[in-house]
């Protein structure tokens, strides 16, 4: 680069002697500012470094404080949980005790001291006792039975705070918590205790369970908040319960601080505060979060010491920074000044000076050059090499007799092409077919170009011409990007879980075989999968067992397909395939259907455990069932629709027959969807009597379309049809409603009962539809009476049983409907609390001649008995079926003997039991 050099040089001096040309009297300003600058800088970086020390400090320290305060509300949340859980066993006692008939004290004390009540208490702690079992006191506050013992000792708890406060609370749901030493092993105990009443609110005695500090200091030890961190759970009135790490001194003893003192925890509901502790003398953060439920609040403390660990750590880097940054600032500053000293005594030296500089320029010119990642290179108007960098020679492997300025561009490029280095051809005729085609790019205008390598890398060649002639170009390797790109396109085509085509992938295909088709003939075969149960596996393994599933069912779907036909994923459990060619294509198709169902039907093994699904098919021909692209997915989605309805683990060809029930399906739930807008529903009641008295007690609500051109269509004809639409939730929140208004205005003894669909379960906000519901209605909770079938409970019968539960917390009663005619109807009344059975009409209609159905009504009146659940008999049509079901013990009885169903508008309520006789049962 002569020229460019001789040109900086030309302007260096240029400057220089401008320079000279100031006056003597103006020399020191520049210094004097230069100086100013550099004490007012390094003052700078000195403040600026004190400041950001103080500010890290404090977010360090507001750091710990959120990770305790975190800590701590996480803790409070669990044990609230735990808590919660605890009483579970304690409220299933106290009703039970109601359940039995306890009236007075001495029937609290014969029938809690049995043996048999013993070994009930102990099945409902199995599987918790090691946390805490429960303990019977009587009314004066002596032990008469316990889960832990079959014969229990002589303890007296008269004296104890707790069951003071309960024996003179008039809340009969209230719960006292205390911590009290145990009077035979000394230690402390958390007592948590409930009292039972008889059913006038007369005091029988108290319910209660025992806590060792130990059990949450085990939970305690597996947070981990640092060194010298302390977690404790207090008492509201300051008692310590727990501690971690354990001191055994400090349980049981008092922290609150005395009256008057200026933030007190105890007293909030949550907050974090800054101490000395009175326990070690450190300082310490402080946070506490109270249960919502109970008068526990729970502590976290950590040492200052450690919190500011890391701060140490920062502050010791940027003092050290802020020190070196002050040195190299005064350094740079004391270079620059005597540089201006020398300048001035010295003006001769200026030209030196200038090519010293002239150099350095140079020198980091070179070396931004070596460390550029893109190869570079400049090319005069003759088309010769005038700059190079180390990255271009690497890249093209160039020798050294061409690395010399002045090189023609037609040498580099012919050596390129003839040592094979890109792909194609390697010949003179080739590489002067490259070097024309080169020189025909335009020299006006930038241009681009991607030289693919041998070795399969890629280059991006970049040319700028210059305004003189000549051109720079970059050479920058982009084979990751390239690879990248491809992936990227890879990943818009295929599902990312199993690596098959998925749904756009398999369009475009399917699109491209219905046109090969339309050209040249042929046939193909469109296959729509649908895997059954794949729920089940979810529900039950998890969905990372779920996925596991979907890859193994690939694998094997892959292994029965050819090498021609496509496979996709289309999303969830559904998968595609089109099937070409073939001399029968309906046999073809017929026989991969086979092979396929014979392969998905065999075990999977996901991790050890066994799960067993099957997969139903639905196969469109072409061009038989059409030839376009959505009239084939279309058609295979129909037989598919079919296979699933008509027993599964099947394959179905399409027939045109298929498409006018989906029509008329579609005609059906567009009319249904109408009526719900239009509210072309009513409610029917039919009355409940008590089977004792013949009196009304309750009514069931059933729902009925009024048609504007069909008349009074019955539940059966349309109920199905709003199930498998999802119809059914806002039918089934419309007959909610209206049931709970009409039964709000009724006489308070009588009850209304609503029948609730599997899927209104299943949707999972079935509580808070109910709850709202009873709001707007006014109608008090203990009025309404859900029933239920077995299917309704049948999947995920852990979320189901919590719903159950906080619906029977509100005062509702729960029905099991159609009892006998389900799965394991027994094997529900063990796991869920459900307060009544109703018998299925058919048991009832058969009872009289029938020994199969006497003995299951039989059975039925001798299991509800023993669970202590109110009977309903349905069905009942005559005196005779009426007088048997009665002397065989049923409760409520319901039949076209005592009322069929009818309009609000005809609904007798004159003889409605008064709230006294009404005989019906409450689990």
């Amino acid at each position: 680069m002569p020229g460019i050099g001789l040109v900086g040089r030309r302007q260096a001096v240029t400057e220089a002697s401008d320079a000279f040309e100031v006056e003597p009297s103006g020399r020191r300003d520049p210094i004097r500012w230069l100086v100013a600058c550099g004490i007012v800088l390094v003052a700078t970086i000195a403040v600026g470094t004190a400041m950001t020390i103080s500010n890290f400090r404090e977010r360090a320290l507001a750091s710990s404080e959120r990770e305790l305060q975190n800590t701590v509300l996480l803790l409070a949340r669990h044990f609230d949980q735990q808590l919660d859980d605890l009483q579970v066993p304690l409220d299933d006692l106290i009703a039970q005790m109601r359940v039995v008939g306890v009236v007075s004290a001495d029937d609290f004390r014969r029938e809690m001291s049995t043996h048999e009540m013993h070994l009930l208490m102990k099945a409902k702690v199995s599987g918790a006792s090691e946390i805490a079992g429960i303990n019977v006191y009587d009314a004066d506050g002596i032990l008469i039975n316990s889960s832990v013992v079959p014969v229990v000792p002589y303890v007296n708890i008269a004296d104890r705070a707790y069951y003071k406060a309960l024996k003179s609370t008039s809340d009969t749901n209230d719960c006292e918590i205390e911590m009290v030493r145990s009077r035979f092993s000394g230690g402390w105990r958390t007592v948590i205790a409930r009292k039972v009443t008889g059913p006038n609110g007369e005091f029988l005695g108290v319910v209660s369970r025992a806590i060792a500090p130990a059990k949450y200091e085990e939970f305690f030890s597996k947070v981990v908040l640092g060194n010298g961190a302390a977690i404790s759970l207090n008492h509201h009135d300051g008692t310590l319960i727990a501690r971690y790490p354990h001191v055994e001194a400090m349980i049981g003893r008092n922290f609150k601080p005395a009256p008057g003192t200026r933030i007190n925890l105890f007293d909030a509901d949550h907050g974090t505060m800054r101490l000395v502790s009175p326990v070690d003398g450190e300082e310490r953060i402080l946070s506490a979060w109270s249960l919502r439920r109970f008068p526990l609040t729970v502590f976290a403390t950590a040492t200052e010491a450690s919190a500011l660990a890391d701060w140490r750590a920062q502050t010791k880097t940027l003092v050290v920074a802020a020190g070196l940054s002050a040195i190299v600032i005064a350094g740079i500053l004391g270079l620059i000044v005597q540089l201006l000293l020398r300048q001035h005594r010295a003006s001769r030296r200026q030209l030196a000076l200038d090519k010293q500089r002239l150099e350095q320029i140079n020198v980091h010119f070179d070396a931004a050059l070596s460390n550029m990642t893109q190869g570079l290179c400049m090319f005069d108007g003759d088309r010769r090499l005038v700059v190079w960098n180390e990255r271009y020679a690497q890249l093209y492997q160039l020798p050294s007799e061409l690395l010399a300025v002045g090189t023609p561009h037609d040498a580099i490029i012919g050596d390129r092409i003839l040592r094979g280095i890109l792909k194609g051809e390697s010949s003179d005729s080739a590489a002067k077919a490259k070097i024309s085609a080169l020189g025909e790019l335009p020299k006006d205008a930038a241009s681009c170009r991607v030289d693919e390598f041998a070795d399969g890398r890629f280059v991006l060649v970049t040319r700028q011409p210059m305004p003189h002639g000549g051109w720079l170009a970059t050479h920058e390797d982009i084979t990751e990007r390239r690879r990248a790109e491809a992936e990227i396109v890879h990943l818009a085509r295929h599902d990312g879980l199993t690596g098959l085509a998925n749904r756009a992938e398999f369009n475009a295909r399917l699109e491209e075989a219905s046109k090969r088709l339309k050209r040249n003939g042929g046939a193909l075969a469109v296959m729509m999968l649908d895997l059954d149960k794949f729920k089940d596996v979810n529900d039950t393994r998890g969905h990372l067992a779920g996925d596991r599933l979907l890859v193994e069912v690939g694998r094997r779907l892959k292994s029965e397909i050819r090498d021609i036909d496509v496979l996709a994923r289309l999303g969830g459990d559904e998968f595609a395939i089109i099937q070409e060619g073939g001399a029968d294509q309906q046999q073809g198709a017929t026989a991969l259907a086979l092979r396929i169902i014979e392969a998905i039907t065999r075990p999977f093994d996901l991790n050890g455990h066994e799960a067993n699904v099957g997969i139903s098919i639905g196969i469109a021909l072409a061009p038989v069932h059409g030839i376009e692209s959505e009239e084939l997915m279309r058609s295979a989605d129909l037989a598919l629709y079919d296979a699933k309805a008509n027993g599964r683990n099947d394959f179905r060809l399409f027939r045109p027959e298929m498409l006018e029930v989906a029509h008329t399906q579609k005609l059906a739930e567009s009319e249904l969807r109408e009526a719900i807008a239009g509210e072309q529903f009513e409610l029917f009641y039919q009355p409940v009597i008590s089977a004792e008295t013949r009196l009304l007690c309750g009514v069931e609500a059933l729902v009925r379309w009024r048609h504007p051109v069909r008349g009074l269509i019955a539940p059966d004809q349309f109920i199905p049809l709003a199930e498998s639409t999802g119809l059914i939730m806002p039918l089934g929140e419309w007959v909610l409603r209206r049931a709970c208004a009409d039964a709000s205005l009724w006489p308070a003894c009588v009850k209304v009962a609503v029948n609730i669909s599997a899927v209104q379960f299943r949707r999972g906000d079935l509580f808070d539809t109910i709850f709202h519901t009873l709001l707007e209605s006014g109608l008090a909770p203990g009025r309404l009476e859900l029933e239920i079938t077995e299917t309704a409970v049948l999947d995920n019968q852990e979320a189901h049983l919590a719903t159950i539960r906080r619906l029977k917390n509100l005062g509702i009663s729960m029905a099991l409907d159609d009892f006998g005619t389900g799965y394991s109807a027994v094997k529900y009344l063990t796991i869920f609390p459900f307060d009544k059975i109703k018998i299925d009409k058919s048991f009832t209609q058969g009872v009289l001649d029938r020994r199969d159905c006497q003995a299951v009504v039989a059975s039925t009146l001798a299991l509800a008995q023993g669970l202590g659940i109110a009977i309903t008999a349905e069905g009942i049509e005559t005196e005779e079926q009426f007088e048997y079901m009665r002397k065989a013990g049923i409760d409520l009885a319901q039949g076209y003997l005592f009322g069929r169903p009818v309009p609000l508008s005809q609904l007798d309520l004159s003889q409605a039991a008064a709230p006294e006789s009404r005989q019906e049962k409450v689990a």
